[in-house]
């Protein structure tokens, strides 16, 4: 067992979701998550840089390490957030508040393939309402560090933790490995804490993603309406039922469609990315052990 937590920072659209609800609340799987979610970004994402006290933090999530330990089980602090930066500080600086605050902690890293997670957190921001086209949303700037090509730079941040915490307490595994084999994904992260390796786990989805030809079509539903200015007929209620009729009519139709779409925003994030992510990649794999040309990273 480990004496400090498990720290899962993500990133974004990486099966986080899945492992928050579905494994970390699980003491079948040794692990205990702290509850409520956000309480990981109050501590460590969104706290005034100048205020942050190590000591303060490591207190708050007492219960839950003093809990654990008696359950023998692993506490866990998990959050997307954990891997992005914000107006309060960057990826780096969360990093360095957690290793103060658990510096006998481990770090668990997921990463994604990068034009596929450009893919899919362009359609969450459409089911958002976001009006934005594949290329727009991605060269207009932002205000965190999600929306930044940078941030799928892996490398930098994986690097940073392995300097704050040593390479043998950080964990980097890709999504890949748990769309194709969950078990062996699972049995990864029950490896690194010392918890024994699980034989099955839930195969339940875990906030999924629209198609791409649904994601089109609302995209240019919310377009019209702003064009029309008839936002103020469909609100609320209203609203969703209509943009859930979009997506459920489109979601069913021929999967041709979608494949061309997504194959068009595939090539314009490489367009995008031009070498970054390559030269990112290739340290990552260095970095990790891991095998990321054979995944289909660029």
């Amino acid at each position: 067992m480990t004496a400090g937590p498990l720290i899962h920072i993500g990133y974004h659209r990486t099966g986080t979701t899945w492992l928050q609800n579905r494994i970390f609340v699980d003491p079948a799987f040794g692990f205990v998550r702290q509850q409520p979610m956000e309480s990981a970004v109050e501590a460590f994402v969104t706290v005034d840089r100048d205020a942050f006290d190590p000591e303060a933090a490591g207190r708050r999530f007492g219960p839950l390490i003093e809990g654990a330990a008696q359950s023998g089980l692993v506490p866990v602090l998990s959050h997307e957030r954990l891997s992005m930066g914000a107006a309060t500080g960057t990826s780096r600086d969360i990093a360095d508040r957690l290793a103060a605050a658990f510096p006998s902690g481990r770090v668990l890293a997921v990463i994604r393939e990068q034009r596929s997670i450009m893919i899919s957190i362009y359609k969450g921001n459409v089911r958002r309402s976001g009006a934005d086209s594949f290329r727009r949303f991605w060269e207009r700037p932002f205000a965190d560090d999600r929306g930044s090509l940078r941030h799928f730079e892996y490398h930098l941040l994986i690097a940073h933790y392995r300097q704050v915490y040593g390479s043998d307490r950080v964990l980097v595994l890709p999504f890949e490995l748990l769309r194709a084999d969950p078990v062996a994904f699972v049995a990864s992260i029950s490896t690194f804490v010392g918890n024994p390796v699980p034989t099955d786990v839930p195969h339940e989805r875990e906030n999924v993603g629209m198609n791409a030809a649904a994601t089109s079509a609302l995209r240019y539903v919310d377009v019209a309406l702003r064009t029309l200015r008839l936002g103020s007929v469909f609100e609320g209620n209203a609203m969703r039922r209509m943009r859930q009729r979009v997506t459920a009519r489109v979601g069913t139709s021929s999967g041709k469609r979608s494949r061309r779409i997504e194959a068009d925003w595939r090539a314009i994030a490489a367009d995008l990315a031009g070498e970054r992510f390559s030269n990112s990649n290739r340290i990552t794999s260095e970095l990790t052990g891991l095998d990321l040309g054979g995944l289909g990273y660029l």
